[in-house]
């Protein structure tokens, strides 16, 4: 698993994850859980359904884009770490 956690490239974590507090203390605890894995200072969050997906860049979307030959397809496999977080690993083209 640590190879696996080496290539992470997004993750996605439930909604209610980063516990109670306001929006600036949830995000905060996202980001120094989640950046240093992501190889980032600061990761870009976007709520996607009940989670929050987490990527080193704006332009990261959980499908391969429409100018790409697999558009509309997941770009990412997903790693259980058991407790509803999700880590993202780019998948093969």
């Amino acid at each position: 698993m640590d190879n696996e956690i080496s290539r992470v490239a997004a993750v996605m974590v439930p909604v209610g994850y980063p516990g109670q507090g306001s929006s600036r203390e949830r995000l905060s605890r996202l980001d120094r859980e989640f950046a240093p894995l992501l190889g980032v200072r600061a990761m870009f969050i976007r709520q996607q359904g009940t989670g929050h997906f987490l990527s080193p860049q704006g332009g990261d979307t959980l499908l391969h884009p429409t100018h790409s030959p697999l558009a509309g397809q997941p770009r990412y496999d997903w790693l259980d770490r058991g407790d509803g977080v999700l880590y993202g690993t780019i998948k093969p083209d």
